[in-house]
This record gives structure tokens, sequence and C-alpha cells, in this order.
């Protein structure tokens, strides 16, 4: 009795110091997460999954240096502007500190950059149904917003 609902896409990006060697590279592989310090959110792991990108790695067999797990954004992106390490975030978690910060954003590849959220419900009555399209329309529009900045970073990158 679970109905599954679209609600946004977003995209998963390579965040690296200005001033990190890959920072010249026009996309990110998975291979060159090789022997780097990985800042990543927490996750619960008794959750018994594991996020995308380690699954990833995992898969690939990759090996970083280390993967270093942090509650907070502001601190991972103070440790990849410090050049200490490479993350992996959303580009509309990114978004705004790519205009304060000494960080790039590269694209990853595409099994991984693509990612759709989803809102469950048991059932739809009105008001879930208006909060649904509440939720669609403010995120279409941040995800306009990002898509526009996204292209100025590119054209600035060029």
């Amino acid at each position: 009795g679970i109905q599954y609902e679209p609600i946004f896409e977003d995209r998963l990006l390579a965040i690296v110091s200005a001033d990190h060697r890959l920072a010249a590279k026009s996309r990110i592989d998975i291979k060159d997460f090789e022997d780097e310090e990985l800042f990543l959110h927490y996750h619960d792991p008794s959750s018994g999954s594991l996020p995308m990108i380690e699954n990833l790695l995992r898969m690939r067999q990759v090996k970083t240096k280390y993967i270093h797990r942090i509650h907070y954004t502001d601190a991972i992106i103070e440790l990849v502007n410090a050049n200490m390490g490479i993350t992996v975030l959303a580009d509309w978690i990114v978004q705004p500190y790519l205009e304060t910060k000494d960080i790039v954003a590269r694209p990853l590849p595409p099994e991984v950059a693509k990612r759709t959220w989803y809102a469950a419900t048991c059932n739809q009555n009105l008001p879930i149904r208006n909060f649904l399209d509440s939720l669609k329309y403010n995120f279409s529009e941040m995800t306009m917003r990002n898509a526009a900045l996204q292209l100025k970073q590119v054209a600035l990158d060029i």
C-alpha cells in the first residue's frame, strides 16, 4: 500500500581543493579515489547498507587511504578546502560553498552521478497531495538555480 512518487533529482559530484591534483581533471573517475583521504557524511553502520560511493569503491576494488566519517557538511568542506582530502556531495549541498571556498566540483561517472529522491506515502489525501506538489515545486526551483550556477562554474573553469 505504499506509493513512491519522484520529487527531484540531484547529481553527486567529487569536491576537491582548487590546489588538488584532481582539480585539473574535467571528470573524476572512481579509480581516482585510490590512495586519497576521503571525507564522507557519517552514516549508521548498523543500517546494513553502505552509501552508493562506498559500494562502488568496493565493487571496483579501489582502496582509499582512509575514509573519514564526519557529521557536518561545513567541517567536510573546510577539510577539503584545506586540501586535506576529497569528498563526494550532492550538487545542491555544495553549491553555496563553491562561491565562497577555494574548491571545485567535478562530475562523477554516470552510474553514480544521478539520484532520484522519492516521497513514500501510504495514502493520497488532499493535504498530502498539496504537500507533495509543494515539495516538487520548491525542489524544481532549487534544481533550476543550481543548474544555472553550475553552468556559471563550468564557464569559469574554462
